[in-house]
């Protein structure tokens, strides 16, 4: 009993501790799991703010995007406005070098931005210009901040020359530039537009002036203008007539038939027209007449007629002389005499040639009292032009042929500073048709001339010939070269089929003690010699290679007496000329 007594008791005690065993892990337990929710609810506050803070980095992250996309934006912006702006932006350093240069110099120049920062910046301004840029910069470091402008000529890669205009601020003290700020604009176009108002102005003082008679009409038949003149021949005031229709205005019949007749010409074919026309004048008392010779040229805003020029010249005195020229035919030969002696004060003086190229001679033969051949010659700031002429013809027509050829060259190549030789000849071609008029519907001539066109550069060993249908003969250390020029004369009709091509301009690359030798065609077709043949070309280079060491005056005794003896009892068939030159 007692046993068992005493292990009831024992698993009573046992039960006990187990109870309370079990009470203290149920009282953990239920601690741990009140401590576990708390933790939960920790995380899951961690968690949503996690989450939150998440949202947060991504609308952070897209507003970043945003921001980048639009700094990209603005950046592509700039780069467009500087590769397409009027002007070049560009940065120099305290030693006077490129060191940035804005894309628009692509657009501008034609050069890259790296081809500028190599060296093309100075390189194609020219020496001067670089001397004149570097002196700025080196006066305007002394002032922070000061500005000083600078014009200047650049040639772009295309090869055209253009005009600069440059201002230069010294923001050396500036720790964003850090040198010279350049603003390069091109301002070739703003001048030419500036010459051309200058023109302009010169023109009207010129028509005030002038003692033609002048009016510009409009399609319609307003007179926009009409210089002081227009009185003597009209008797209206210009102030009176100026934008007044010309059915209002009482003008003589024979004025109003003739810009009648013009107004209606111009209406069906608005071409240059030139007419004749006799006015009546009163003089006090007397009565007389006087003719007028009247252009009327068409002007044109954008292929529309505008207004047309009338201009009338007075060629009373000319008709007149015209008349006693007729009656004077007895006078002929003392007039050619006279012809002659003008042509020879026109032409230039040997002496001329023989001062700019003191190794020269021109063998000059014409074949009647004057000349169509002449020589030419005009010297410029850096070129001498010398030229072998052959003008259609001899005798009077040739020598008045010449004339309009020597007064043409002459104001081309003094209006137009460094034309080429072949550029030369081709605008001499083209206004010699204009002043033949063969340029209009049934020309009355076909005259030119011929010749072999040498342009000298005074600073280069190099010189410029163009021919037509003449050749160069150059004879350098024993041997001969020759350059046959273009089949294609001075003047003249132009081919009904076959299209024109402009001159030839060949550059010659001269050494000392070249001999240069040109010549018109009375000098090879001249018969004579054993056989009665042409003296020829071929003649003209044997003496050349057989006589190489010859000096020039040497080369001119010889030419001169192997002319006259292989002319012997021949009669010289047209005049002759032909210039050597030595460099």
């Amino acid at each position: 009993f007692l046993l068992e007594l005493g292990e009831i008791i024992a698993r009573s005690l046992l039960n006990l501790k187990m109870n309370l065993r079990t009470q203290t892990l149920l009282e953990e337990s239920r601690n741990m799991t009140e401590e576990l929710q708390k933790n939960e609810e920790q995380l899951q506050e961690h968690a949503r703010e996690m989450i939150s803070t998440q949202l947060k980095l991504e609308n952070a992250n897209v507003q970043l995007e945003g921001k980048m996309e639009e700094a990209k934006h603005a950046n592509e912006r700039l780069h467009l406005m500087l590769e397409h702006a009027s002007e070049i932006i560009s940065i120099y350093n305290s030693d006077g070098m490129l060191t940035y240069v804005s894309p628009s110099v692509i657009n501008i120049l034609g050069y890259t931005v790296q081809e500028m920062i190599s060296g093309k910046d100075k390189e194609r301004m020219g020496r001067e210009d670089a001397t004149r840029l570097a002196k700025t910069f080196d006066r305007l470091k002394e002032t922070p901040g000061a500005i000083e402008s600078l014009e200047y000529s650049f040639i772009m890669k295309s090869g055209e020359r253009i005009r600069l205009r440059t201002s230069i601020r010294n923001m050396l003290h500036d720790t964003a530039i850090k040198g010279f700020l350049l603003n390069t604009t091109d301002i070739t176009e703003s001048i030419r537009v500036e010459k051309e108002q200058r023109l302009k102005t010169r023109m009207k003082a010129l028509s005030e002036n002038s003692l033609d008679l002048i009016l510009r009409i409009s399609a319609s038949g307003v007179i926009y203008y009409a210089n002081p003149i227009v009185e003597d021949y009209t008797e209206f005031a210009p102030s009176t007539i100026m934008n007044r229709n010309l059915s209002e205005i009482p003008f003589r019949q024979v004025f109003k038939d003739l810009l009648d007749e013009i107004l209606s010409s111009m209406a069906v074919s608005p071409v240059k027209q030139n007419l004749q026309v006799t006015l009546p004048m009163e003089m006090g008392n007397f009565s007389t007449e006087r003719i007028l010779n009247v252009d009327a040229i068409p002007e044109f805003l954008e292929s529309e007629l505008e207004t047309i020029l009338v201009v009338g010249h007075d060629i009373t005195e000319s008709k007149r002389i015209e008349k006693e020229i007729k009656v004077q035919n007895l006078k002929v030969q003392e007039s050619i005499n006279y012809a002659e002696r003008i042509q020879s004060s026109i032409l230039p003086e040997i002496s001329h040639i023989q001062k700019a190229f003191p190794r020269s001679f021109v063998f000059y033969k014409p074949r009647d009292v004057i000349s169509g051949d002449f020589p030419w010659f005009f010297e410029t700031e850096d070129s001498y032009y010398i030229a072998a002429v052959d003008c259609t013809g001899h005798g009077v027509p040739g020598a008045l042929l010449s004339l309009v050829g020597l007064f043409l060259m002459n104001n081309l190549t003094s209006l137009q500073a460094g034309i080429s030789a072949g550029v030369l000849c081709e605008m001499l071609h083209q206004e010699v048709r204009k002043a033949l008029k063969q340029d209009r519907l049934n020309p009355g001539t076909r005259d030119g001339m011929d010749m072999a066109m040498c342009r000298f550069l005074k600073k280069k060993p190099v010189m410029e010939f163009a021919g037509a249908h003449r050749p160069l003969y150059l004879l350098s250390e024993g041997e001969i070269t020759v350059y046959k020029g273009d089949r294609k004369a001075i003047g003249g009709l132009k081919h009904p089929k076959k299209p024109e091509v402009p001159f030839t301009n060949t550059e010659v690359p001269c050494r000392r003690g070249d001999k240069f030798f040109f010549f018109t065609d009375g000098l090879p077709d001249q018969m004579g010699g054993p056989e009665g043949l042409k003296y020829g070309s071929g003649r003209v280079r044997q003496v050349l290679l057989e006589n190489p060491g010859f000096t020039i005056p040497q080369f001119n005794e010889f030419f001169k007496a192997d002319f006259t003896e292989w002319m012997g009892e021949e009669r010289q068939l047209d005049d002759l000329l032909l210039i050597g030159i030595e460099v």
